[in-house]
């Protein structure tokens, strides 16, 4: 599971006959093993004299990191896009989804009720080509069938699985 850090540092130089006062405020999140963070916000506002002189956000995302709760099998380039059958299914609380991507782009993958309704989001960003898995936790939801759904692009496949508690 991702962890955050935020860290705020106050700088002022009182002893000039300027007064200029930098707030700079730091969220990073880190992914466990790893050194660098894979999300980073950055606040940082900067007055001067007592007048608000610069508010700046930088928003710092590194695409080299392993997505967070998406676990990369192989960066071997698949034949096509597919979606695996949940293991274990039936299952009680929760389960694993295993999906390749032939091409990179937008993926999303969500789960549905048996009335049609879209209950979670699993994956919604940018993928590289590769094998991946990713795990729901269905504590929270009612015995019943569900189904999920991944779309990349043109490509769409929806499966059906059974929670059983």
């Amino acid at each position: 599971m991702a962890q955050y850090l935020i860290t705020t540092k106050y700088y002022s130089n009182t002893g000039t006959p300027f007064v200029i006062i930098t707030n700079l405020t730091s969220y990073e999140w880190f992914v466990p093993g790893r050194k660098f963070p894979v999300f980073e916000i950055i606040y940082l506002a900067v007055t001067f004299n007592g007048i608000p002189f610069s508010n700046t956000k930088l928003v710092d995302f590194n695409p080299n990191s392993t997505p967070i709760g998406i676990i990369p099998i192989t960066t071997e380039v698949p034949a096509q896009f597919s979606l695996s059958q949940n293991y274990p299914n039936p299952f009680n609380p929760e389960t694993k989804f295993k999906f390749q991507i032939a091409k990179p782009g937008d993926i999303k993958i969500i789960v549905f009720d048996n009335l049609g309704r879209e209950i979670s989001v699993l994956v919604n960003q940018r993928l590289k080509p590769g094998t991946y898995e990713v795990q729901w936790n269905a504590a929270s939801y009612p015995t019943g069938v569900y189904y999920y759904k991944l779309t990349a692009g043109e490509f769409t496949q929806t499966r059906k699985m059974i929670l059983i508690k």
